[in-house]
């Protein structure tokens, strides 16, 4: 029974390694917000520069990312509910990096024991399971993206200081809802891209085997 807790734990620690890793990278790659800057012109949507809009996007990141910044420092200005829902949104960004650490450890683990007895071959049909599940979520959360993209605040989210009104918090108009869905696509493809490694490295062991 406490081997099988155990295994369930590992595999579960590596899914959740995986998922957290890909939301990291992503929430991470400041040069997504620089192509829709670039592309979009939303520096003329909030009377900023393309180099002022990056430096305040670049701050909100270092305010999010760092537990030691108490303080965040925009040139656009933010309404007393916006700056609630900025340290709400600081909240998951550090549980999330809490999340990596500890499960990322125990995945680090499982795969050392995995390579040492030669049984990276398990990874394959778990990992083609799993695949299937960001197809599926890709197709009902860009179906409606909007609808889940509200639900999803509103599970995160105890209070409504997620809805923004550009009068008070103009930093909305800045980030468009088409640069949110393409965010949460990228960790949907890292996703994808992880179970991929780990079928390609469990069948390449396979054939390894089979020659020796």
């Amino acid at each position: 029974m406490i081997e099988r807790v155990k295994k369930v734990g590992q595999w579960l620690s590596l899914y959740l390694a995986i998922v957290s890793f890909s939301i990291i990278i992503v929430i991470n790659s400041t040069f997504i917000y620089r192509f829709f800057v670039t592309t979009s012109h939303l520096e003329k949507k909030v009377g900023l520069s393309q180099a002022g809009l990056m430096s305040d996007y670049k701050n909100l990141l270092r305010y999010f990312n760092y537990p030691w910044v108490n303080k965040l420092q925009m040139t656009l200005p933010s309404s007393y509910n916006g700056m609630q829902h900025y340290h709400d949104v600081k909240q998951l960004f550090l549980l999330n990096y809490v999340c990596f650490i500890i499960f990322g450890f125990i995945t680090i683990t499982f795969i050392i024991r995995l390579v040492k007895q030669k049984e990276l071959w398990k990874l394959i049909r778990p990992f083609q399971i799993a695949a299937t599940i960001p197809f599926i979520g890709v197709f009902l959360f860009f179906f409606n993206f909007e609808h889940y993209f509200i639900l999803f605040h509103e599970l995160m989210f105890r209070n409504n200081d997620w809805i923004f009104y550009p009068q008070l918090d103009p930093i909305i108009l800045a980030l468009p809802e088409n640069f949110f869905m393409i965010c949460f696509l990228l960790v949907f493809i890292l996703i994808e891209l992880c179970f991929f490694i780990g079928i390609y490295v469990g069948k390449r062991e396979i054939k390894r085997t089979l020659r020796s």
